[in-house]
């Protein structure tokens, strides 16, 4: 027995999800819901055989939700990064962008 298998996908509107039962599960806490920060930016190229990183300081938060504030900022920013020493390092001189981002989060953010 064949069946026709349909590659449109018109006949999907008219699908309906109908679970009474059904809870949305919590968004997942992010940075938006921790306290604002007072933030240092820096560059340097120390210890890197010359290239240059934006660094990110002053955190008082968990490593976890500064690993994740850190993976924002390379998506973002379409750099790589790491964090260390509490500290986010996000690979090249970027730091206009990393400020107006940090700052639309509602940072406060100084430059050094």
């Amino acid at each position: 027995m064949s069946t026709k298998k349909s590659n449109d996908l018109s006949s999907l509107g008219s699908l309906v999800f109908n679970d009474e039962n059904y809870q949305p599960e919590p968004e997942p806490e992010g940075t938006q819901s921790k306290k604002v920060e007072k933030l240092i930016l820096t560059k340097s190229n120390k210890g890197r055989s010359g290239k240059t990183a934006s660094i990110i300081s002053g955190f008082t938060w968990s490593t976890e939700d500064i690993e994740l504030l850190c993976t924002q900022l390379k998506v973002k920013c379409g750099a790589g990064g790491t964090v260390k020493a509490n500290e986010i390092i996000i690979q090249g001189d970027i730091m206009d962008r990393l400020k107006n981002y940090l700052e639309s989060l509602g940072h406060s953010v100084a430059v050094k």
